[in-house]
C-alpha cells in the first residue's frame, strides 16, 4: 500500500512539489536548482543566498 493511500504525509515529497512549482513559476533559476537543490529543498530562502 502506499503511504498517501495509508494517509501517511511525505515530508520530502511536499517539498520536491513544492520546489519544483517556484522553478516552474520562474522564482527559482534552474541553475540555481542544479547547483544547490539539496540547500534549497532544507533551506527554502536560500536562493537568495
Amino acid at each position: 500500500m502506499l503511504q498517501s493511500h495509508a494517509g501517511q504525509a511525505n515530508k520530502d515529497y511536499e517539498a520536491q512539489k513544492a520546489l519544483l512549482a517556484k522553478v516552474e513559476k520562474g522564482e527559482i533559476a534552474i541553475a540555481d536548482l542544479k547547483a544547490k537543490g539539496r540547500q534549497l529543498l532544507e533551506e527554502p530562502d536560500a536562493v537568495n543566498a
